[in-house]
C-alpha cells in the first residue's frame, strides 16, 4: 500500500512525540528542549478546519498521551517523573509514582486498556528533573502497571508494581487489540509479552529493528517508525511492508479515522491516506 503524506502542522520547537485521536481531531506533543523543557505543549490539529490550537499549555514535558475509557487524557510526564491525568478543569491528577519503596524513573510511552489500567515504559534518562533531586533514578529501567483497586470507605486508589525490568532504554510500547498481548520497542529491538492478568510472561524478541514508535492495526499488524521509513510488521515481527515517509526522522504514528498521522524530530505533524 502506498500512502501520500503532507504536513498539517508545524515545526514547532523541539520534537513532536505522542499522539492521541480524540474523535474528531488528532493531538500531539511538543517537547521543548533546554531550560524551556517544562514549557512542553499538548496541541490539537483540526482536519475539518486544518488548523492548530493548544490544548494543554506547560506540560513539564509530557511525551506519551493516551485516552481512557472515561474520556480522560493520560500523559507520560518526564520531568516530574510520574502518569497524570488531565482533568477538564485545567488540573491534573496525580496517579501513583513509588514502586517498591522508591520513585520511578522517567515515563516515556503509555497505553491504556479496557479495564483503565494504564501500561508504561520506564527509562533512564539525563533529563535534569523538576523539583528537588531527593530521589535519584535507579538502574532498573522497566515496564510498569498502574491500576485502581477499591479502598472501604473511600475512592479507590492507584496502585504501581513492576513487570519487567531486563530492559535497554524503553521507549514505546502498545497493546495488542484483544489486549492479551504487550509489544515493547527498547534499544535491542522490538519484544512482545503475553499478558497474563497483571503479570507478563519472558519476553519473545521479535525484531532487532532500532523503533521509536509503536502503534497496532485493528487487525493485529504492528505499525512502527523507524527513522526516515514506517514499518508493517506481522505478529511474529516479519516485515509485511515498509513505506517511506518524507518527513525526514519519525517519532510515534496513530490513526485518526482514515487517516495516519506521524510526528517528527523536525516538530511536525504530517498526515497520510493510501
Amino acid at each position: 500500500m502506498a500512502w501520500r503524506f503532507e504536513r498539517v502542522a508545524g515545526p514547532f520547537e523541539g520534537p513532536a512525540a505522542g499522539l492521541a485521536w480524540d474523535g474528531a481531531g488528532m493531538l500531539f506533543s511538543i517537547l521543548s528542549q533546554g531550560p524551556r523543557a517544562g514549557e512542553g505543549r499538548i496541541l490539537r490539529f483540526d482536519p475539518k478546519l486544518g488548523e492548530t490550537s493548544v490544548f494543554r499549555p506547560f506540560t513539564n514535558r509530557t511525551s506519551g498521551i493516551a485516552f481512557g475509557r472515561d474520556g480522560a487524557l493520560y500523559g507520560a510526564q518526564e520531568l516530574s517523573r510520574r502518569i497524570v491525568r488531565f482533568d477538564p478543569d485545567g488540573s491534573a491528577s496525580l496517579l501513583a509514582t513509588h514502586v517498591d519503596g522508591r520513585m520511578h524513573n522517567l515515563p516515556t510511552s503509555l497505553a491504556l486498556d479496557s479495564r483503565g489500567r494504564v501500561w508504561f515504559c520506564d527509562s533512564k534518562s539525563p533529563l535534569r528533573t523538576s523539583g528537588p533531586l531527593i530521589y535519584p533514578q535507579g538502574e532498573l529501567e522497566s515496564v510498569l502497571l498502574l491500576s485502581r483497586r477499591p479502598r472501604e470507605g473511600g475512592d479507590p486508589i492507584w496502585l504501581l508494581h513492576r513487570l519487567t525490568s531486563d530492559l535497554d532504554t524503553p521507549r514505546a510500547l502498545a497493546l495488542s487489540p484483544d489486549e492479551r498481548t504487550l509489544y515493547l520497542a527498547d534499544r535491542q529491538g522490538l519484544h512482545a509479552f503475553t499478558i497474563r492478568d497483571d503479570a507478563l510472561d519472558a519476553r519473545r524478541r521479535l525484531s532487532e529493528h532500532a523503533l521509536t514508535g509503536l502503534n497496532v492495526r485493528h487487525d493485529g499488524c504492528i505499525l512502527a517508525c523507524a527513522g526516515a521509513s514506517l514499518l508493517l510488521l506481522e505478529t511474529s515481527g516479519a516485515v509485511r511492508e515498509t513505506w517511506p515517509f518524507p518527513g525526514g526522522e519519525s517519532v510515534n504514528s496513530a490513526f485518526g479515522g482514515p487517516d495516519l498521522y506521524v510526528t517528527t524530530t523536525a516538530g511536525e505533524l504530517w498526515k497520510g491516506r493510501p
